[in-house]
C-alpha cells in the first residue's frame, strides 16, 4: 500500500541516490548507476497492492554494479495491482514486465531512460494499454510476445508503437482490435497472420 502524493511521492531507489533525501552514507559519492539494485516484484497474491505517485529509480540488475544480470525494474506476475502516477527511471533493462495473465489497472504510468524497452507484455495479459507513456529508452516501444493471440485483444496505445520480435497469429474465433492511431512494428521477416478477425478502423 504505497500511496504518495504529487508533492510527496514515494521513492524506491539505490542507496547511492543522493537526490533522495540527501547523502545517506555521507561519503560524497553522488553517482547512482541504473544497474545498482534489482527489482520490485508484485507476485501472485498482490492483487490488493496499490501504487500511487511512486517512483522507481536505478533498478533492474541482480548482479549489482557489475552488470550482466538484466531484470525488469518492476515485474507483475499474476497480479492485478493498481498503478497510478507511477514513474520508472533509469532502469538497467526493461522498465515494466507484465506477465502470467496479470491484469493491473494502469493510469499515467511513464518509463524513461531504461536500457531496453519501457514495457514488455505477454499475450496472456489483456489489459488496457492507453495509460502507458515513455521516452528516451533504448527502444521506445511496447514489446508484446508474439505467437498465438491469447484471446480477444485491444491495442490502443497511440503514444508508443507495439513492437514484435516474433510472428503474431490471430487464431480462428479471436479478434484483434487496433484503435485509430495505433502503430505495429515487426522485426525483419516477421508476419501478422489472421485466421480470425482483424478490426483495424483508423481515420483520415
Amino acid at each position: 500500500d504505497a500511496q504518495g502524493t504529487e508533492a510527496l511521492p514515494i521513492v524506491l531507489t539505490h542507496r547511492r541516490d543522493d537526490a533522495a533525501l540527501g547523502d545517506t552514507f555521507n561519503d560524497g559519492d553522488t553517482l547512482a548507476n541504473r544497474y545498482n539494485w534489482e527489482t520490485l516484484y508484485l507476485n501472485d497474491g498482490s492483487d490488493a497492492s496499490v501504487l500511487r505517485h511512486v517512483e522507481i529509480r536505478y533498478a533492474g540488475d541482480n548482479n549489482g554494479v557489475y552488470g550482466g544480470g538484466e531484470q525488469e525494474a518492476l515485474r507483475l506476475t499474476t497480479s492485478n495491482a493498481v498503478l497510478e502516477n507511477v514513474r520508472v527511471r533509469d532502469s538497467f533493462s526493461t522498465g515494466i514486465r507484465i506477465q502470467g495473465g496479470s491484469m493491473p489497472t494502469l493510469a499515467d504510468v511513464d518509463v524513461r531512460g531504461s536500457g531496453n524497452v519501457p514495457y514488455y507484455i505477454d499475450q496472456s495479459s489483456a489489459l488496457d494499454h492507453s495509460g502507458l507513456t515513455g521516452a528516451n529508452n533504448a527502444i521506445d516501444g511496447i514489446l508484446v510476445d508474439g505467437g498465438n493471440l491469447g484471446g480477444d485483444r485491444l491495442y490502443n496505445n497511440v503514444v508508443l508503437p507495439y513492437y514484435f520480435t516474433t510472428d503474431l497469429t490471430v487464431d480462428a474465433g479471436k479478434i484483434l482490435t487496433l484503435a485509430p492511431g495505433t502503430v505495429l512494428k515487426f522485426n525483419d521477416a516477421r508476419f501478422l497472420m489472421v485466421n480470425g478477425t482483424l478490426d483495424a478502423q483508423g481515420t483520415e
